[in-house]
């Protein structure tokens, strides 16, 4: 057995990259359920047909349109749900089997992604990063690096979009409680002036 010491950066990441092949099948498969997992998500939230159904089956004539539309919807969304209830399961044991194996090559994965992270940093060097064009481990640190950074910076992105969304949302509240009390203003100053000028005939 080799000690970790002795082997030169290179033979370091020789040995990530073959720990990478090894892990790639688990990431594919985990990567693949993902995405069916996202799809059937969408579906099952895709109300449109439902709600055009509801309003045609309100309408004469167009019930006939209407009602079926709606029948569709609940057949596909039992489906769908049943269909997303067994791909989450897979997507549980995906999960597990895909951490088990980078638990296998836990050393060998770590001298190209640091420690504790280096689950994430598997699924980038496969998809963004060519082990082939990197000679040294401090390149290697340096990419994914650089990718982290990137990644929380979207991150921070995304946050600041979802508090401005709020805040937007908040305002509008604000707005439509402001309009609302002038009309309520306005009414009451109506009725105020009525009751005014009845007095007024007294």
């Amino acid at each position: 057995m080799e000690h970790v010491e002795s082997l030169t950066d290179y033979e370091k990441l020789k040995k990530a990259e073959m720990a990478v092949v090894s892990v790639w099948p688990y990431v594919q498969k985990l990567m693949q359920l993902e995405n069916e997992v996202s799809q059937l998500k969408a579906k099952i939230d895709d109300k449109k047909n439902l709600i055009i159904g509801i309003v045609l089956s309100i309408i004469p004539l167009a019930f006939l349109i209407g009602i079926p539309m709606v029948i569709v919807w609940v057949v596909n969304y039992s489906k769908n749900k049943g269909l997303l209830e067994a791909k989450e399961q897979e997507l549980a044991q995906a999960t597990e089997q895909y951490n088990d194996a980078c638990r296998t090559y836990t050393t060998e994965l770590t001298y190209v992604s640091g420690e504790y992270r280096y689950p994430d940093a598997v699924r980038y060097m496969v998809h963004e990063f060519d082990l082939e064009k990197v000679h040294t481990l401090g390149e290697a640190y340096k990419a994914y690096d650089e990718y982290d950074w990137r990644k929380k910076q979207e991150m921070q992105f995304v946050d600041l979009k979802s508090l401005l969304s709020n805040a937007n949302a908040q305002l509008s509240s604000l707005q439509y409680q402001m309009i609302m009390n002038n009309v309520i203003g306005s009414v009451n100053a109506i009725n105020l002036s009525k009751i005014g000028s009845k007095v007024s005939e007294f």
